[in-house]
């Protein structure tokens, strides 16, 4: 329901005010460029959309206000940040990727691709050809998997085979399937730059936040204190509702 969402974000705000912990503008803008800086399109996006700035900006100030509130108090260095990042490698580790492109024909046409294969054809121009899975018009492509997502048969096939190298034939459900290895690119550990210390001190902060501060709790006593004024009267009884069932007032 809109008002209960309006009514909420304007509890937010105002118990983030009383908390000391309220958005300056200037950390609105800022939050504003780094979207900007980190996510494509990020004006034209919401532009699109129909949204307007001063829109983007209230949301943002909103975001900001939850988190002021949920980590208020709470700091960590950058020691705390990069003695974490080192400890948990697996929360910043790239899987394995394979690339892989794929010939997919009925039991019957195996010869025909294995006859064009052997003749020196290109893997590609045969899949375009022969291959009846959805792939074959841009070369049987299937682009980057990660290692953990291809099935234990794939897996196994894929064992022996080095990079251009071709996998046996494997049984699929209606048709037979050969791959092509393209690529492979090994496990790797994302390094901490300063977008990721930023993202990652935010992350932990929020962690020792929710069990430090009960922003639950406030903002319920805000509900309680809170005192609704309906001026336009077609609203006055759907918005008594809303207010007896979340206790806002009473």
């Amino acid at each position: 329901m809109v008002i209960n969402r309006l009514i909420e974000e304007k509890l937010l705000l105002q118990v983030a005010r009383e908390q000391g912990v309220y958005p300056t503008d200037a950390e609105v803008n800022a939050l504003y460029k780094e979207k900007s800086d980190d996510i494509k399109d990020f004006e034209k996006n919401y532009s699109d959309a129909g949204v307007s700035r001063k829109y983007v900006e209230n949301q943002l100030r909103l975001e900001l206000a939850q988190f002021k509130l949920q980590t208020k108090s709470i700091n960590l260095t950058d020691m705390e940040v990069e003695k974490h990042y080192k400890e948990n490698p697996s929360r910043f580790t790239i899987g394995k990727r394979i690339k892989l492109s794929v010939i997919a024909v009925p039991d019957f046409k195996k010869d025909e691709v294995d006859k064009a294969l052997g003749s020196g054809k290109v893997f590609s121009d045969v899949a375009k050809t022969l291959s009846t899975d959805t792939t074959a018009k841009d070369g049987g492509n299937l682009g980057y998997i990660f290692d953990l997502d291809l099935s234990e048969q794939i897996k196994a096939a894929l064992k022996d085979v080095r990079i251009g190298g071709l996998t046996p034939w494997i049984k699929g459900d209606q048709v037979q399937l050969r791959f092509h290895l393209d690529d492979i690119i090994p496990e790797q550990l994302k390094p901490l730059d300063a977008k990721m210390k930023r993202d990652l001190r935010r992350s932990l902060m929020m962690d020792k936040g929710v069990a430090k501060n009960d922003v639950e709790a406030l903002l319920k006593d805000a509900r309680k204190k809170a005192k609704i004024d309906v001026k336009q009267l077609q609203f006055k009884s759907e918005i008594q509702r809303m207010l007896e069932r979340y206790k806002i007032g009473g």
